[in-house]
């Protein structure tokens, strides 16, 4: 079965593991809120199965677990982006992906593991958290950055007296700046979504969200000042970024669980 293929990565739990530093996509906060918006237009069915899967773990939980336990397992790492070289119109797997090893071909082979009913229960567990959990990956801009700079990675900013790369800062500096907890971001976000944008946001492929993301990351993450100190004007400009990312990542996330578990 093509699942089997997943547990490889599994045997190296019990190995002594590496320190791998890389900043954690969006950070726990802002898979929080994606999972929140995603919560809230799940369809009843769907909602019933996913929490059947997921057993005494909950949607929000599931989100955040392969950015603590799967990061114990550094073969994974890859899963979470993507990078492009800078004038990349289209994806291109030979080029981008030839291994496999990157967000968009995760996300498609762990919606089929999720839906197998051959696999093993524990398999497809774990695939539907890294489902929820890369849908969110995939949608910040900097997962699909510059190869050249690693999205971001060798790019260090100054943000409100702090030191950090510009991927950090689009992880998690920028979202962490702000103080309204994980739960009334999302609903502030939810309640300001409009029926155009949820019907034109179901829709699209791990390929077309990841070159949506690499488009944001060239005309808004990689426009960092000079100097290299972000300004409240970038601030605002990335948060607005940012917040349509986070909902756009719910919507689909909820729009890909119902499909699956019709």
């Amino acid at each position: 079965m093509f699942w089997k293929r997943f547990l490889k990565p599994l045997a190296v739990v019990g190995l002594t593991l590496i320190h791998v530093s890389l900043a954690y996509p969006w950070g726990d906060k802002g898979h929080e809120i994606i999972a929140y918006i995603a919560q809230k237009h799940l369809t009843e069915q769907a909602r019933e199965q996913v929490q059947g899967l997921l057993k005494d773990s909950s949607f929000v939980e599931a989100g955040i677990w392969p950015d603590h336990e799967g990061r114990k397992i550094p073969d994974m790492n890859p899963f979470h982006y993507v990078n492009f070289p800078e004038d990349a119109t289209t994806y291109d797997r030979s080029r981008d992906c030839p291994d496999g090893n990157c967000v968009i071909e995760a996300i498609s082979w762990y919606q089929r593991v999720m839906v197998d009913k051959e696999a093993p229960l524990n398999v497809r567990r774990i695939a539907l958290r890294y489902v929820i959990h890369l849908i969110g990956d995939i949608h910040q801009p900097l997962h699909a950055g510059y190869r050249k700079d690693r999205g971001g990675n060798d790019i260090y900013v100054s943000f409100r007296g702090r030191e950090m790369s510009l991927h950090k800062l689009w992880d998690s500096g920028l979202l962490e700046s702000e103080e309204s907890s994980a739960a009334k971001i999302a609903n502030r976000i939810n309640t300001r979504l409009t029926s155009k944008e949820l019907r034109e946001w179901q829709g699209g492929s791990p390929a077309l969200w990841a070159l949506e993301s690499f488009e944001f990351a060239r005309t808004c993450a990689y426009r960092v000042p000079e100097t290299g100190k972000i300004t409240e004007e970038y601030s605002r400009r990335a948060m607005s970024v940012i917040e349509e990312r986070l909902a756009q990542a719910g919507i689909r996330l909820a729009w890909i669980l119902n499909q699956a578990f019709k």
